[in-house]
């Protein structure tokens, strides 16, 4: 478990045991990054693109990682991983004006089903979390 501020302890959310003999698939995916209260997605090269429209996401030792649900599972964008702080999806605006806004976020992930009680340790604006 990892220390986070606030006297806080985060707690890996595991696999559920019914995947764990699942494939991932190698999938191009983006960091999540915010600044001056927009969220951007950074490739493995360095290009920065607005947030826009929705994704699917893990969180890995304060890392959150995006790629859009046509293209990649939970399960895959975490490389296989055991474990992750949270998985989940995320929806931003797409007009002009909200892009790289965040309109709302649940925890819905068949590989992982996160507990809502763990939403904080994505890092994200927990008032627009919905519970799936």
């Amino acid at each position: 478990m990892l220390q986070e501020g606030n006297d806080r302890t985060i707690t890996p959310q595991k696999l559920d045991p019914r995947y764990e003999g699942d494939t991932w698939y190698p999938v191009t995916h983006r960091r999540l990054i915010q600044e001056n209260g927009k969220y951007y997605l950074v490739g493995r090269h360095g290009g920065r693109y607005t947030a826009k429209g929705e994704y699917n996401f893990v969180t890995i030792n304060g890392h959150t990682y995006v790629a859009k649900p046509s293209t990649a599972g939970h399960f895959d964008i975490s490389q296989g991983a055991l474990q992750v702080d949270c998985a989940c999806t995320i929806r931003f605006g797409y007009s002009a004006g909200t892009r790289g806004a965040i309109r709302e976020w649940a925890n819905n992930s068949a590989h992982y089903q996160p507990s809502p009680d763990f939403a904080w340790q994505s890092g994200l604006p927990v008032e627009l979390f919905k519970r799936h």
